[in-house]
């Protein structure tokens, strides 16, 4: 072969080879906006949750596999102990239980 067709072979090969690589990142792109376009008309979505009636407030761990949890079940706090054996309820605690006092109800026994 003469040196300009080689030349000329060697441009051939190198736009050939040029445009398949900007043929792989133009998926990519295109993916990439898609991505782009949902993510921004999903977060325009609003959800309507329904309301919670069980709520964890506060939890301590007392070592292995044990813990102490003040949960509220329909504005009711409970204190409650949790162990590998099974969960008991320990006290009934008024509203402002967690803020001051015992926090046990009048007529309950300790």
């Amino acid at each position: 072969m003469k040196p300009d067709m080689d030349a000329e072979r060697n441009a051939e090969t190198a736009d050939v080879t040029a445009s398949r690589a900007g043929n792989r990142g133009a998926p990519q792109g295109l993916a990439a906006m898609l991505v782009s376009r949902l993510r921004f008309a999903f977060s325009r979505i609003s959800v309507a949750r329904k309301p919670r009636h069980l709520r964890l407030c506060e939890s301590l761990s007392l070592g292995e596999k044990r813990l102490l949890a003040v949960i509220e079940c329909d504005h009711e706090r409970m204190l409650i102990a949790a162990t590998p054996n099974g969960i008991s309820l320990l006290r009934t605690l008024d509203a402002s239980a967690l803020g001051a006092g015992t926090g046990i109800r009048a007529g309950e026994d300790s």
